[in-house]
């Protein structure tokens, strides 16, 4: 009984032990709540309500503790509170502050941004004025220039700028009327300096830009070095020279602190200078800018230059200095077939074609005059095909047809002003323009826009316009509607589209003022001469002002007479009697043949009895200037006379599509000469009249025939016409075309072979012009004569390396650094000889010589690289040549199966040969054991020795065999052993062989006789492994096969015979010009 009541007080007491802490805890948790309750409420600390709650209590809690618990909360809670209290006080301001913050995010980020960047700047100007750092400034320089300079911005689409890579027609050059025309890319290659010369609008400036921009680009191949473009008006300042002028042009494009690098540049002969424009230095300024350009070239004699200038305005000031002076000549038929080419696809959508653009030209003499300049083919083109007009057929209608649909009717729903405001500011800003020059000796193609503001200020008020509110807005509708005029320098100055339109807006400013303009073409007539001739074809009597310039300048007086609308009859004969005595006294020059040409092609009376009389001198000068004329009586006149007279030939060819019906009859009746004029032409009429002579009676004339289609066949226009047309006559060489299946149900196949099989002869023929062929026919003719080609040795380091590569390595510049000049790049005549020296290496026949010629520079490297690394191509590489195989033997599975039934064949040999020669012998078990080491030892061969799979089945054993052909297999892996398994196993091997032949060398050679021939007799050899051996070699030579054809030396071509990318070659930066025609061939 005591036991139990003990436990109950033990019990009593830990309860109450329990209880007691927890009412503590629950104290000293309210102390603080009160605490916490009195910061949050600001009521103030208040030690005595702590006290009196809880100061007496149960649980033993002493006042103390209360008050430590108390002060302590309420220390830390009023912390807290203090840190949050300036929020409210702060108030709106602070939420302003933050709300500018929010705004301003971007700007502050954008700062920080311009920081980096300008610091940035700052480290990239500091590095790039020192030598080892030019790499850098000068991949920007680069970048910049090409885009600068890759697009051709049209003012008057301004929202769809061309491709000038893609609008670029190679522009022909020559250096006398009658001389051979030459490209421009040959010209400036064989000539270290140059002037180019050439009409307003040739081209001259698309030529200069177009340069600079293919050899800006540091893959290209060339030896001129860096190009800087330089547009000499800018010289028009006399305080800027020429030095300045290339040190400006490399620091705004990205070079910073040129003047050390252009010297050091200049002094190494490392740069091609591009002077634009030196017509449009004022005539005051223009023999300083000549004499510093004489003494740059003087003290830098290696740099190269070329300089362009107007015609009429250059006089030969810098022939001393100059290696050569061309002129640009006019657009052939095919130059503007290919210069439309661009937008052709825009014709497409509005229903037009290139043909309906080509046939309304030929139907307007004055106008495909026109359309062979290249700016005024550019508004052609655009009037065509963005607009609905009819185009007109005069020059003067032309102009004024086209000015006004840009000022007014071209997207009318935008403009905010009438024509006739644009036409007056427009007059009287060329006027200015044009007349500044003279008067001020400042640049006349700009001006800044402070000046045309005030300009327009002086005509706004006679139009009842005010300047203030009108001045500006009128004048950026000008700039942004019309793209006549052009803002430049960030709109601080603005400038005329083109010298041309500038001239036509300053003749119709002084429609009514024929003294002024004869008063100012007497003071300058290269700058007013254009303006004189554009001011005669409006509607106006030009009687006096011709009169007045035929007694400055005769030649111009009678070049008005094809544009004047009105001129006393008896004015205008006296002038043309004059002038026919100029041309036939033999002094005439080209101007004046031009300007026979202009007048003979008018429609008017005058123009008939011009063209007549003509006709009947017949003298070479009066001939020429019939091919002027753009009609097709001219072609009828020079078909008469193509047989008895060989100058009539290049002046037919200047005629183009117009010739080609007079051509292709003089063809048919077996005429060589026409089917060369022909390919000259160029044109798909042309194409489609050389196709009907492919199937001529004459061998020879069909052989001609087929080259010069295979010349044209690459244009896309020639190749679209001849898709067109239907042929009578059977396939031959169908193969040829098997690639491209695309046109299989067109002419192409039967023409493409026919062409093939022409040109396997093509080699003999005499005489043939010079041209690059298609490769879609070449390289098929080459693999239809690929027996001709013995392979020759071609350094395997150089097997795999393109023609520039190759040139580096042969020359020791492998480890020049990219930073250093363009100049290091291989030159023409090194990539010819290069190119020249490894075909030969592959002993080619005098056709396939010529057959390779006729392919463009990288098409031929490419061949001799796939040749020289893999073999001599055949038809079926041809046929496969866009059906790649990858096979690699070593990797699949045919060798190896093979290989596995070799190895099988052979140790059931060893086996059943042990099993024949009873007792087993040392000798049986030697030669055993030796059969199995050879087959290992060909094993590690081809697994480590670096050994091609297919050595091993001429070093497989038939049986004992296989111990004769065991030397084989050891000097194979002994001459590719390529790592230590490899040695080890040959050093093994050569032990076995070793000892074999000191030991027992008659016993050896006996016993593997012995053992070859019970194994022939043997029903084993003939129903087992005969059948092993018959599949293995089946096997191999299905992997030899494909192997073969998967090395497809024309594999690499492919890019160069895609259909949709086969276009005219673009001027070759490297100037190619083929020297590898045979002798009997030139």
């Amino acid at each position: 009984m005591k036991q139990k009541y003990g436990i109950a007080l033990l019990l009593c007491l830990l309860l109450a032990s329990v209880g007691h802490s927890e009412r503590r805890d629950d104290i000293l948790s309210d102390v603080r709540q009160a605490a916490k309750r009195h910061v949050n409420s600001g009521s103030g600390k208040d030690s005595k309500y702590a006290l009196d709650m809880w100061g007496k209590n149960s649980a033993g809690v002493t006042p103390q503790e209360i008050l430590r618990a108390y002060d302590e909360e309420y220390s830390k809670d009023k912390e807290e509170q203090d840190r949050w209290n300036w929020i409210p006080k702060a108030g709106w301001p602070v939420a302003a502050l933050l709300f500018i913050g929010l705004i301003f995010v971007d700007k502050l980020k954008q700062a920080v941004g311009k920081f980096f960047e300008f610091l940035g700047e700052k480290l990239f100007t500091f590095f790039a004025g020192i030598p080892w750092f030019y790499r850098l400034p000068l991949n920007r320089y680069r970048k910049r220039m090409i885009e600068r300079y890759s697009q051709l911005k049209i003012p008057f689409r301004p929202e769809r700028p061309l491709d000038l890579s893609a609008v670029f027609v190679p522009l022909k050059v020559s250096d006398a009327p009658q001389a051979e025309m030459i490209d421009a890319y040959v010209a400036l290659q064989k000539n270290a300096r140059l002037v180019v010369k050439g009409l307003p609008g040739s081209g001259k400036s698309i030529l200069l830009r177009h340069i600079a921009l293919t050899y800006v680009r540091p893959r290209v191949p060339h030896r001129f070095g860096l190009p800087i473009l330089v547009e000499l008006n800018r010289l028009n300042d006399p305080a800027i020279t020429l030095r300045s002028e290339l040190a400006r042009e490399l620091s705004t494009k990205g070079f910073p602190k040129p003047n050390r690098f252009l010297a050091r540049e200049l002094d190494r002969g490392h740069l091609l200078i591009l002077l634009d424009g030196l017509d449009e230095v004022s005539a005051a300024q223009r023999p300083q800018v000549v004499k510093q350009i004489q003494d740059l070239l003087e003290e830098f004699p290696f740099v190269h230059l070329v300089v362009s200038c107007r015609t009429q305005v250059y006089g030969g000031e810098l022939d001393i200095s100059v290696d050569r002076t061309l002129e640009i000549q006019s657009f052939t038929d095919q130059q503007i077939r290919a210069f439309l080419r661009s937008w052709a696809a825009d014709m497409r959508t509005h229903g037009k074609s290139v043909d309906q653009l080509m046939a309304a030209l030929l139907e307007r003499p004055a106008i495909m005059l026109l359309a062979r300049n290249p700016l005024m083919l550019t508004i052609i083109a655009w009037l065509y095909t963005d607009t609905t007009v009819i185009l007109p057929h005069s020059r003067s209608e032309f102009y004024r047809t086209a000015t006004e649909l840009l000022l007014y009717d071209w997207k009318r729903e935008n403009n905010a002003f009438q024509l006739v405001p644009k036409q007056l500011v427009l007059r009287d800003l060329a006027l200015y323009f044009q007349d500044k020059a003279d008067q001020n000796q400042q640049d006349r193609r700009s001006m800044d826009v402070r000046t045309v503001l005030r300009r327009m200020g002086e005509v706004l008020p006679s139009l009842n316009m005010d300047p203030q509110a009108t001045a500006k807005p009128l004048l950026d509708e000008i700039v942004q509607r019309s793209a006549l005029l052009l803002a430049i320098d960030g709109g601080e100055r603005y400038q005329f589209a083109h010298l041309t339109l500038q001239e036509y807006f300053a003749a119709a400013q002084l429609r009514s003022d024929p003294d002024g303009l004869i008063e100012r073409f007497e003071r300058d007539p290269d700058a007013w001469r254009e303006p004189v001739k554009l001011w005669c074809g409006m509607d106006v009597d030009a009687t006096k002002l011709i009169a007045a310039i035929y007694r400055i300048d005769p030649v111009t007086a009678f070049e008005c007479l094809a544009d004047a609308q009105k001129v006393d009859s008896g004015a205008a004969q006296t002038i043309i009697d004059s002038m026919k005595g100029a041309l036939v006294s033999g002094d005439a020059d080209s101007a004046l043949v031009r300007a026979f040409g202009t007048v003979a092609s008018s429609l008017s009376e005058r123009g008939k009895t011009v063209f007549r009389w003509l006709t009947e001198q017949r003298t070479a000068r009066c001939l020429e200037a019939l091919s002027y004329t753009n009609t097709p009586q001219a072609a009828s006149i020079f078909a008469s006379l193509y047989e008895s007279d060989p100058l009539v030939r290049p002046l037919m060819r200047r005629l183009g599509e117009l010739a080609v019906p007079e051509l292709s009859t003089l063809a048919d009746r077996g005429n060589a000469s026409a089917v060369n004029d022909l390919l000259a032409i160029g044109t798909p009429g042309a194409a489609v009249a050389l196709t009907a002579l492919l199937w001529h009676s004459s061998p020879e004339l069909a052989r001609r025939s087929g080259y010069a289609l295979a010349a044209l066949f690459r244009l896309p226009e020639v190749f679209a016409a001849l898709r067109e047309i239907n042929v009578n006559h059977p396939a031959e060489a169908s193969w040829v075309w098997e690639p491209f299946e695309a046109e299989k149900d067109t002419a192409i196949p039967i023409i493409a072979g026919r062409v093939v099989s022409l040109l396997a002869t093509a080699h003999e023929l005499p005489e043939l012009p010079k041209a690059t062929l298609d490769p879609r026919l070449v390289l098929p003719a080459c693999a239809q004569a690929g027996s001709e080609i013995r392979l020759g040795q071609v350094p395997e380091d150089l097997r795999q390396l393109s023609i520039a590569e190759l040139h580096r390595k042969l020359t020791g510049q492998a480890e020049k650094q990219p930073q250093q000049t363009t100049a290091d790049q291989p030159s023409t005549e090194i990539l010819e000889r290069i190119t020249k020296a490894l075909f030969e290496r592959l002993s080619p026949s005098k056709r396939v010589r010529f057959l390779f010629a006729r392919l463009s520079l990288p098409i031929r490297s490419e061949l001799v690289r796939g040749i020289s690394s893999t073999r001599i191509p055949n038809r079926e590489d041809w046929v496969n040549v866009f059906r790649p195989i990858s096979y690699t033997a070593s990797r699949d599975w045919h060798l190896w199966l093979a290989f596995a039934l070799v190895q099988a064949a052979a140790i059931g040999d060893m086996i059943y040969l042990l099993g024949l020669r009873r007792p087993i012998s040392v000798v049986n078990i030697a030669m055993s054991a030796e059969l199995l080491v050879g087959l290992l030892l060909q094993l590690v061969s081809i697994l480590f020795g670096g050994n091609d799979i297919y050595e091993f089945l001429r070093c497989f054993g038939i049986g004992p065999a296989t111990v004769f052909t065991y030397p084989l297999t050891i000097s194979d892996l002994r001459t590719n052993a390529k790592n230590r398994v490899a040695k080890l196993a040959w050093a093994v091997g050569i032990a076995i062989l070793y000892a074999s032949v000191v030991g027992w060398a008659p016993v050896w050679l006996w016993a593997s006789f012995l053992l070859s021939r019970d194994w022939v007799r043997s029903p084993f050899a003939i129903v087992a492994c005969v059948p092993l051996y018959a599949a293995s070699v089946a096997l191999w030579y299905r992997a030899r096969t494909l192997e073969r054809l998967a090395r497809n030396p024309l594999s690499g071509l492919r890019r160069f015979l895609r259909i949709e990318e086969a276009e005219p070659d673009q001027p070759d930066p490297a100037g190619a010009v083929s020297s590898l025609e045979p002798t009997a061939a030139r």
